[in-house]
């Protein structure tokens, strides 16, 4: 399947699914056709809901490592937290959101494109401040 011209912002909530099956899995990974850009955060957020998992008993020690190096070999163009660190604080100061979650939205108003997330508060957050968002749901329903 050819690439998607159109450049992507994706959060953790989306990638995690590539890795995790869970609801929205399989619309998740059809994305990784287009040209997807995140800011690194997303490999520590991931790294957190891996280590999560793994302490719940539903993923293997190695099974965990295995995904945390497959996403970092994800099919997108990153970038520095720090670069977006100034625009995250006050998206966030003006949203009442988390820095976390507008280190996203900074990235996507900095590329004038979509965030593309499964969180729908960050969804809001995001077309509150101007930059689009698309929330990631099952087809059907």
């Amino acid at each position: 399947m050819p690439m998607v011209d159109e450049r992507l912002v994706v959060d953790a909530s989306v990638a995690i699914k590539w890795i995790i099956l869970e609801e929205g899995s399989i619309l998740a990974v059809t994305l990784r056709t287009w040209r997807l850009c995140a800011p690194d955060l997303l490999l520590v957020e991931c790294e957190q809901s891996l280590w999560r998992e793994f302490r719940r008993r539903t993923l293997s020690h190695d099974d965990a490592l295995r995904s945390y190096v497959t996403l970092g070999q994800a099919p997108i163009a990153w970038t520095p937290t720090g670069e977006l660190a100034a625009d995250a604080v006050a998206i966030a100061m003006t949203l009442g959101h988390s820095v976390y979650d507008c280190v996203y939205v900074a990235l996507a108003r900095r590329l004038n494109t979509s965030l593309v997330t499964a969180d729908t508060k960050l969804t809001a957050a995001a077309r509150r401040s101007r930059a689009p968002a698309r929330l990631v749901r099952p087809l059907s329903g």
